[in-house]
């Protein structure tokens, strides 16, 4: 606007000079991601927690936003979720169990504090499976910082994309744990025994095409269906449907 650029008006102003300054404005911006990339990898090296919300279960702290220090209120959650898994649940059942309880969900629990300004929807209401399998396997509830988890450069428009956990940055002990390390890797033992039995038996049959995919909802709260492929001991696939909301939520 400053440059009187009209785009309903042909030759309006200097196509040129509009031209120079966009290429400029670009390389700015691709610069300015470099730079800042560079330097958040700085601080993920010193162990300085550079995310924009802490874990579930800890806060940052008032004197230095870069470290961790333990919440209260849901550090308790947090050990009894590990305490669980380490009992055998699994992680459909243990956020079934939260959200009997009433036990407000992290983005709830977000909301409620005032670290997220937008009210949480309905789903993100309740604990889900994944996120409790997500907790279980974040190195963070063992005293280390783990970061690096995605990455999104700043220009250029590319979506984010996840990243291996053998490429994460981790820094041992940099704040107070929650489980004991012993706890921790006996949980990721865990998952690991399930994920080999769970592929060891899936690839005995090769999984069909999904023809109802996005086409089947829930009845009762309009989110599509998710289809599961189980395989018997004996080697025989069955499908089924089901609402992941229900699931997760059966008393709603």
């Amino acid at each position: 606007m400053n440059d009187q650029y009209d785009t309903l008006k042909a030759g309006a102003g200097n196509d040129l000079v509009y031209s120079i300054k966009n290429l400029v404005n670009d390389l700015y911006a691709r610069d300015i991601s470099l730079k800042v990339n560079s330097s958040l990898a700085v601080k993920r090296e010193r162990g300085a927690f550079v995310g924009a919300i802490a874990p579930y279960g800890y806060m940052k702290s008032a004197e230095d936003r870069h470290k961790l220090v333990v919440d209260a209120d849901a550090a308790p959650i947090v050990r009894d979720i590990f305490r669980w898994r380490l009992e055998g649940e699994g992680f459909a059942r243990i956020a079934r169990r939260l959200n009997d309880a009433g036990v407000p969900s992290p983005a709830a629990y977000r909301y409620e504090k005032g670290y997220l300004r937008d009210k949480p929807s309905n789903q993100a209401l309740l604990w889900k499976a994944l996120c409790v399998q997500r907790m279980t396997a974040n190195p963070a509830y063992a005293g280390h910082m783990a970061q690096g988890k995605t990455k999104k450069p700043l220009a250029g428009g590319l979506a984010e994309v996840q990243v291996p956990a053998d490429e994460w940055v981790v820094v041992r002990n940099t704040h107070e744990a929650l489980v004991s390390q012993e706890d921790f890797d006996r949980v990721q033992a865990m998952a690991d025994e399930c994920r080999r039995k769970y592929c060891s038996l899936r690839g005995k049959h090769a999984t069909t095409e999904n023809v109802f995919k996005g086409l089947l909802v829930c009845a009762d709260c309009g989110v599509k269906m998710v289809r599961h492929k189980n395989v018997t001991p004996k080697g025989t696939a069955r499908y089924s449907f089901g609402c992941l909301v229900y699931a997760q939520n059966l008393g709603g």
